[in-house]
């Protein structure tokens, strides 16, 4: 568990400062560097972000940003493998904005399961995390969804929790591309 801990804070410290639409991520081949971030495929709202590496394969996740009703950025969601051996095949990073109630807990709800609480882990200046581990059979429940419900808590409404709806259009492929065990 230890290990699936620190390996979240790695990748989360490492994607947080390339925090850009992928229109500020496409570059050419030849120009992505040791340590960029760039987007390698898009797979309907979701991308398919790496991070230049010395030597092959690149340290790659899956990205999707979600919006309120007016488009307005609302959370981040960042999946990537984790180690063989544990309970979790996939971690997520959910990044909320600030001001959010995190005694409420972030909670997700895949179509037609119950709903599923998680704590947030920190709070920085672009927002509060909450990470997130998944199975193997709650990865293959999200493949079969058409969306996943993400409810959230603002501090100034604190018994008015809100819903975003994260895509699952095109998780299949974002997720086969990263080679699932």
């Amino acid at each position: 568990m230890q290990k699936l801990l620190n390996l979240l804070i790695l990748y989360f410290c490492l994607a947080l400062p390339f925090r850009v639409g992928a229109e500020g991520l496409a570059l050419s081949a030849a120009e992505i560097k040791l340590g960029d971030v760039y987007t390698e495929s898009v797979f309907g709202p979701w991308e398919k972000r790496c991070i230049k590496a010395e030597s092959e394969p690149n340290n790659c996740h899956m990205f999707q940003v979600l919006t309120d009703a007016t488009r307005n950025p609302m959370l981040e969601v960042t999946m990537f493998n984790v180690p063989q051996g544990g309970q979790a095949v996939m971690a997520a990073s959910i990044m909320t904005p600030l001001e959010t109630l995190l005694t409420a807990e972030l909670q997700i709800q895949i179509e037609g399961e119950a709903v599923k609480s998680y704590p947030y882990s920190w709070c920085n200046k672009q927002g509060c995390v909450a990470r997130i581990g998944f199975t193997k059979n709650e990865l293959n429940s999200l493949s079969k969804g058409t969306t996943a419900t993400i409810f959230l808590t603002a501090a100034a409404k604190p018994t008015a929790p809100f819903a975003l709806e994260m895509s699952l259009i095109g998780f299949t492929k974002a997720l086969e591309s990263l080679a699932v065990r």
